[in-house]
């Protein structure tokens, strides 16, 4: 009951937040002053059409490496895309965790990778959108102490593993927890690496399907800029704890967006057009919940 209530609020919170954005943009008084031509809202589509994608062959290496589990890229695109669509009625990410009751003989080990998974998305938008603070921020030592930071929280994972292996004995609940380094075989850091990397393309095609809308329409902007601007939108929408981040991201990026001394009226149109083409995604999500519903019956 006390978690319907959270979810409840925080979803009021974010209703009230977006309204918030609609009146602070203006854009209520003055509708829609820009159009996109196909081309623009082609490419934007198409980016936006990848992330999923990524998410997929991400969960497929986690699957096959770590939990020895040799499942198609098709299983991993229902599975990935069944969670997402969960995780639209849930606070931050935690819809995610829903795979774990996909397979009832090795939630232990399911959980844990989900787990590493959603800290690999975590350090990616950490990373991703620190040229937010790097372009306010003047103080070389300050630069350095962000720099150090993000290096840190990016090779948690695989120093923690290391540590834990030597310490934990390797029986009772720490089982799962052997088996899946057992998984990895190769050496943590590169494969801790390795999925870093993967899983940063979520962020630069979600930046590049915002790119397709705005290079022509916010001039000097940037791709810096806009990659800061638009994962520093995700991050709190993530750590703000409201489904799917709904008025926060597009308060958050208004704001910037305003600091930088750049158009919001045209920003704020944007932001709410990718909001309408993340739709693709959702009803593709919608599609593979009933699949995975009907598969494993749940």
């Amino acid at each position: 009951m006390k978690l319907k209530i959270a979810k409840l609020l925080l979803t009021t919170l974010g209703i009230a937040l977006f309204l918030f954005f609609l009146q602070k943009s203006k854009i209520l008084e003055t509708g829609f002053s820009i159009i996109f031509s196909f081309n623009e809202v082609l490419f934007s589509v198409f980016f936006m059409a990848l992330i999923p994608l990524v998410r997929a062959y991400r969960w497929m290496l986690l699957s096959n490496v770590v939990l020895s589990r040799s499942i198609k890229f098709k299983d991993s695109y229902l599975e990935t895309g069944a969670s997402f669509f969960v995780s639209i009625f849930t606070p931050a990410k935690v819809g995610d965790l829903s795979r774990v009751f996909l397979l009832k003989n090795r939630r232990t080990s399911l959980f844990l990778v989900v787990i590493y998974e959603l800290w690999c998305d975590f350090c990616c938008l950490i990373v991703l959108s620190s040229g937010v603070i790097l372009l306010f921020v003047e103080v070389d030592g300050y630069k350095s102490w962000l720099i150090s930071f993000l290096v840190f929280i990016v090779i948690i994972p695989p120093v923690l593993a290391i540590l834990l292996k030597i310490i934990l004995p390797e029986n009772g609940l720490f089982l799962s927890f052997y088996k899946i380094l057992d998984g990895i075989g190769e050496n943590l850091i590169i494969f801790h690496l390795k999925m870093i990397s993967v899983s940063m393309f979520v962020g630069i095609f979600l930046v590049c399907s915002c790119y397709s809308l705005t290079y022509a329409k916010i001039e000097n902007f940037g791709f810096f800029n806009l990659l800061s601007c638009v994962n520093f939108g995700q991050l709190l929408g993530v750590i703000t704890f409201v489904p799917m981040g709904i008025g926060v991201r597009e308060l958050s990026s208004l704001q910037i967006v305003r600091m930088l001394g750049f158009d919001t009226l045209i920003w704020s149109q944007i932001i709410l057009i990718l909001r309408c083409i993340n739709m693709v995604n959702i009803l593709a999500a919608f599609l593979c919940y009933l699949v995975v519903l009907k598969r494993y019956k749940m």
